[in-house]
């Protein structure tokens, strides 16, 4: 997996105690992992159309295990899923299509980005 895993937190003391790992592994937390996108391409589209993807103080935050859960605000998450550029690279596009999927099962609250550092 290069890009990121966005995975789906109803109760956040669920993983207060997890890894890395832990969540990845678990069969309690919905996840979708994406091929090539990453935090910055997320961020820098959101900010295409003057909103964020980040949606504030991370849920988690291990400097010593290289990982960071981001609580994704749910008005640029809409904006990123809405765009249909015809010129983005046919992989972007299909991590998009796996995040509206993912999205349409599991909604738009409680979704957050993990990813390794």
């Amino acid at each position: 997996m290069v890009g990121s895993t966005i995975i789906k937190v109803d109760d956040a003391s669920a993983v207060s105690d997890m890894t890395f790992d832990d969540i990845m592994e678990s069969a309690l937390l919905p996840k979708v992992e994406l091929d090539v996108l990453l935090t910055l391409d997320f961020e820098i589209m959101a900010s295409d159309v003057e909103e964020r993807w980040s949606g504030g103080q991370p849920l988690l935050f291990d400097a010593d295990g290289g990982f960071v859960i981001l609580p994704i605000k749910e008005t640029g998450l809409k904006a990123i899923i809405s765009n249909k550029d015809e010129e983005m690279e046919a992989e972007r596009r299909d991590d998009l299509e796996k995040l509206a999927e993912f999205v349409s099962n599991h909604g738009f609250k409680n979704l957050y980005e993990a990813s390794t550092f």
